[in-house]
């Protein structure tokens, strides 16, 4: 096998590669862009004290994971 033929190979690797940290980059901020927007409506709706269950219903997060965003506001609000 020549060195050309070596190399070349290792470039098509690499371009494979960096693609799919492209895809992959791509798909974390998408899902941290879809997190962030439900955390801010999940937010907006304590704040009009709309109530847990109709929260937990409409944004299909658990009240657990509800009541960890209101103990972060809050803790952010005692500063």
């Amino acid at each position: 096998m020549s060195i050309a033929a070596v190399e070349k190979w290792e470039a098509k690797q690499r371009e494979i590669g960096r693609q799919a940290g492209i895809r992959e980059g791509r798909q974390e901020g998408w899902q941290a862009g879809i997190q962030e927007g439900r955390q801010m409506i999940i937010l907006n709706m304590l704040r009009d004290d709309i109530p847990m269950e109709v929260i937990v219903r409409l944004t299909g997060v658990s009240e657990e994971k509800i009541e960890a965003i209101r103990k972060e506001i809050d803790d952010i609000s005692e500063k």
